[in-house]
């Protein structure tokens, strides 16, 4: 038994996984997870500030203060834990994001239900949890596709689809700490599809907040105005290769866009961002010539891209790692 920060006492599961944390001076260490972690994020704007929040499949969340501390490596520490969802019908987390101090948001999906938390971790006794709502004071219970926040974290963007599979956007100004929508958008529609659930699978702001692309698991994104959501301003398309047509001929699913990152292209002109997805392609895409220009091809892999990062070359870093 574990006692949670709210002061609950709470089963711990009996599957366990192993977190590794790379510690600039001792290597890497490694520490259990109480629960198949769903995601993992860290809070990496700040040097002294080495936050990191697992989500669980169990609609369960543990915050570490300090990742690289020993103590954390230790599966028996108590660290604190909230819960989404009600332990009777356990939802998997689907995102976690660490806004500024110790402000935390959270959502859970599972079919057309969702939970979506907002949580000051620096109180207790349930007293720092909060619900996002809809508009009028309503929580919003659709399930949950991702979220998203601004680069300052003055601004949240959730998105949710329904069991008649519309797809919502809720903008939240969580600068002043409101938890009811400030706009909310339906999200054009996705073409049909059989053999996964239609979802919103990644989103992210422009570095300034005027832009957000929003990844779908059609293989496509889109590039909203963040002052004017009437309609997208851009609709992109990767490009199915002959690697993702292999995958798909044996049954391998495609989960579409997957990840973005803001960039500003090396010949300069503007701004640009890079994508990865489910073709096996890494793109870059050029802003000022998006409506005519083909994005430039960064990397084709054997197997759909889950993930990447950029590298600062200037700072010997790689260029891009898939």
């Amino acid at each position: 038994m574990m006692a949670d920060a709210d002061g609950q006492a709470v089963n711990e599961p009996s599957r366990e996984l192993e977190l590794v944390a790379n510690g600039e001076a001792d290597g890497l260490r490694a520490w259990h997870a109480r629960a198949c972690p769903t995601t993992l994020k860290l809070r990496s704007h700040h040097p002294d500030d080495r936050a990191l929040a697992v989500g669980c499949s169990n609609g369960r969340i543990y915050v570490y203060s300090d990742y690289l501390d020993p103590n954390n490596w230790n599966h028996q520490a108590l660290v604190p834990g909230y819960d989404l969802c009600p332990a009777r019908s356990p939802r998997a987390t689907g995102e976690v994001l660490l806004g500024h101090g110790t402000w935390l948001y959270a959502s859970t999906e599972l079919d057309a239900h969702g939970d979506h938390w907002v949580i000051n971790t620096s109180k207790r006794n349930g007293k720092g949890k909060g619900r996002l709502c809809g508009g009028h004071g309503r929580p919003v219970t659709d399930s949950g596709d991702t979220m998203a926040l601004t680069d300052d974290r003055e601004r949240l963007a959730l998105f949710t689809r329904s069991r008649d599979a519309k797809h919502v956007l809720r903008l939240y100004d969580i600068k002043n700490t409101n938890f009811d929508a400030v706009t909310t958008v339906t999200l054009e529609r996705f073409p049909r599809r059989s053999e996964i659930a239609l979802e919103v699978t990644c989103a992210k702001f422009s570095p300034d907040g005027c832009f957000i692309a929003i990844g779908r698991n059609n293989n496509s994104f889109h590039l909203y105005n963040t002052r004017m959501w009437k309609e997208p301003i851009h609709r992109f398309q990767h490009n199915i290769s002959a690697n993702a047509q292999k995958n798909r001929s044996i049954g391998a699913p495609n989960y579409g866009v997957t990840h973005f990152e803001w960039v500003v292209p090396p010949r300069g002109g503007g701004l640009g961002f890079v994508s990865g997805g489910g073709d096996s392609c890494v793109y870059l895409w050029d802003m000022c010539n998006a409506h005519s220009a083909r994005p430039e091809l960064l990397a084709e892999m054997q197997h759909g891209v889950a993930t990447f990062s950029i590298g600062d070359r200037q700072n010997g870093e790689k260029r891009l790692v898939v």
